[in-house]
């Protein structure tokens, strides 16, 4: 039996860190021979894990999925990968349609009945609360360094706020997405704050944190388990 596995993620900030996490989990047990810059030209990379290949690869939000991978999903059930999706949960303000820890759920299940298949999935922050990726990781950036930085950025906010008297600016700025680009901004550069070039560093990023305990049960469950 193959034991193969494909990721499928909604972005490249996804990309990054997933892959970087995976790698703290598995240490030198896991072999990266991606060219450093590649996540600037390509949606998909692999991983290899003893003798299993993990591939991960972008392809978009869970209705993306559902209305064009129909027959990728297909293809790699018929060549025994195992699949794992991971998205954003994201929320009703968001997505009034299928946002939702509960909505993106049902969808995927509607979904896994009509190719029957299994696919195994992980929203964001934590696999049971509405949110995202970027409200995950402004809970395990290490809090000192990132308290700093939101400071700073609340001060900028307030005063284009007052320049401008645009409320939904400053709303905006202090969107989580901003948050987390201005904190890699800081303490590393612009081109590293991209989400294709973000590498996630222990200097930073609480990688141990007990909010990625659900994440890591996921991938313990659905890939040390079977390799």
């Amino acid at each position: 039996m193959n034991n193969n596995i494909l990721i499928l993620l909604e972005g490249k900030a996804d990309m990054s860190f997933i892959r970087d996490y995976l790698k703290h989990i598995y240490k030198d047990k896991i072999k990266d021979n991606n060219s450093t810059n590649l996540l600037n030209s390509t949606n998909t990379i692999s991983l290899i894990l003893n003798q299993t290949k993990i591939k991960i690869e972008v392809v978009g939000g869970v209705s993306k999925i559902i209305d064009n991978l129909r027959a990728k999903i297909q293809e790699y059930k018929d060549a025994e990968y195992k699949i794992l999706i991971i998205q954003d949960a994201d929320d009703t303000k968001k997505d009034k349609k299928e946002g939702g820890y509960e909505q993106r759920r049902k969808k995927i299940a509607e979904l896994e009945k009509e190719l029957d298949t299994k696919l195994q999935l992980f929203l964001f922050p934590n696999n049971k609360d509405d949110g995202d990726l970027e409200k995950l990781l402004l809970k395990i950036a290490n809090n000192e360094k990132l308290s700093s930085v939101i400071n700073c950025y609340q001060k900028y906010a307030d005063c284009v706020s007052e320049i401008t008297k645009n409320q939904k600016l400053q709303e905006s700025l202090l969107e989580d997405k901003n948050k987390v680009f201005t904190y890699f901004r800081v303490y590393t550069d612009m081109q590293k704050a991209k989400e294709e070039n973000r590498t996630y560093t222990t200097d930073l990023w609480e990688l141990d944190n007990n909010e990625l305990n659900e994440l890591r049960n996921f991938f313990i469950k659905n890939i040390t388990n079977q390799t």
